[in-house]
């Protein structure tokens, strides 16, 4: 899914899905999206991207890796996310949800996020802001409203991010290829 306003999946559940990257569900460029009480069992990123290094700090092949983790953009690698694949100017609310026993082939067993937020690596505070979640607090639950409306602030303003509340991450993998 891709350039949507925004995306609601309430109680949904998505099981033995495939798909190079996001085996469940991959998302971009979608502002506000929320993922609320739905299970992601038994999905994988079938892509490979056997390029991967070790980021503890150590050097191979004499190059320093501790800030390296692909030869090129993140977002063209293959097998990110089992589960769910966020990345692009995407906003996210994942929330009373489970994504179980999912398999990635580079990165993200369950979930892979690779959006960003220039303005909090920039060191600059984002303005407090009103801003109504695109789809209105109707469809949502009223729990949720407050930081739905926070999240599509921050996306507003360019700064994309993540939030996991109150989930279960289990028995998800990477199964990393070797060149």
């Amino acid at each position: 899914m891709s350039g949507c306003q925004a995306l609601v999946m309430n109680n949904a559940s998505i099981s033995d899905s495939s798909a190079s990257s996001g085996g469940a569900l991959s998302i971009s460029d979608t502002p506000s999206v929320l993922l609320c009480d739905s299970s992601m069992l038994h999905n994988t990123a079938t892509g490979d991207s056997p390029a991967i290094f070790n980021t503890n700090g150590t050097k191979q092949g004499g190059a320093d890796v501790s800030s390296v983790l692909f030869p090129g953009s993140l977002s063209a690698v293959d097998g990110m996310g089992g589960a769910i694949l966020v990345q692009g100017a995407t906003s996210a609310l994942i929330y009373r949800s489970s994504v179980e026993h999912n398999t990635a082939g580079s990165l993200g067993g369950g979930l892979s996020v690779t959006t960003t937020c220039p303005l909090l690596a920039s060191g600059e505070a984002l303005a407090p802001s009103s801003a109504p979640f695109p789809l209105g607090s109707a469809l949502i639950p009223s729990a949720l409203v407050q930081p739905m409306t926070e999240l599509a602030a921050r996306s507003q303003a360019g700064c994309h991010s993540t939030v996991l509340w109150e989930n279960s991450f289990r028995h998800n993998t990477v199964n990393v290829g070797e060149t």
